[in-house]
């Protein structure tokens, strides 16, 4: 198959670290929809530095598996005060402008969770 090129998938979806960008202030979805209907986009200035969390399951599944582990309890303790550590951080799901994503999706993993219970 040489010299041959094959389409191997196309993928609509979002990346999960989406959120990132935007709270960096750099909108891709808005660009790829510009792209779309033909217009252009501008080079955009963008933050340094931003920290974005997975909070719901992700940070939560994290600090529950740390917290059941063998560690010593000093560190233990360490990781649940960086976990609790909430200052100047943003969110993928949880925002406080938008809060049905947020309340969705942890609905669904209740729901998840009941299912697996009860099998």
């Amino acid at each position: 198959h040489k010299n041959k090129f094959y389409l191997m998938e196309i993928n609509g979806r979002a990346w999960g670290s989406l959120a990132l960008a935007e709270h960096a202030g750099v909108d891709f979805p808005y660009d790829a929809y510009k792209l779309t209907i033909g217009q252009s986009i501008k080079k955009q200035n963008y933050l340094l530095n931003i920290k974005c969390r997975w909070l719901i399951p992700g940070d939560i599944y994290h600090i529950i598996s740390v917290l059941k582990s063998s560690l010593p309890r000093s560190e233990k303790l360490a990781r649940l005060k960086q976990f609790l550590c909430f200052k100047n951080e943003k969110f993928d799901y949880l925002q406080t402008d938008d809060i049905l994503p947020a309340i969705t999706f942890s609905i669904f993993l209740v729901i998840l969770g009941i299912k697996r219970f009860l099998k």
